[in-house]
């Protein structure tokens, strides 16, 4: 039986780590490309939109293949994403509450 070498963490392309951190995670999201595909066994007509596993392999660092995107490593980079997007949404409503306070006085 083959066991798959295990990705190291760091892309070769990119020179990235596996992260937690949410800023970072949306900073590499915002550089994955997203295209329409088929797979080879569908008809020509038939399309798919989302990032090469490649290039998600690149950006994140995560699974232990650069040839599938694993449903949990997309959702956990969706929602760190989603958290870091709630992160700076917050952060300018406080400097738009501040600059309004600041207008009326």
């Amino acid at each position: 039986m083959l066991i798959p070498r295990r990705r190291r963490g760091i892309s070769e392309a990119y020179g990235t780590e596996a992260t937690d951190d949410v800023q970072e995670i949306l900073r590499r999201l915002r550089t994955l490309p997203i295209k329409t595909w088929s797979y080879k066994f569908d008809h020509p007509t038939v399309l798919h939109l989302g990032p090469m596993a490649q290039d998600f392999a690149d950006r994140f660092g995560l699974s232990d293949d650069d040839r599938t995107i694993h449903p949990i490593d997309s959702s956990g980079v969706a929602l760190a994403a989603i958290q870091a997007l709630a992160e700076q949404v917050e952060a300018l409503q406080e400097e738009v509450a501040i600059l309004k306070a600041n207008a009326d006085s």
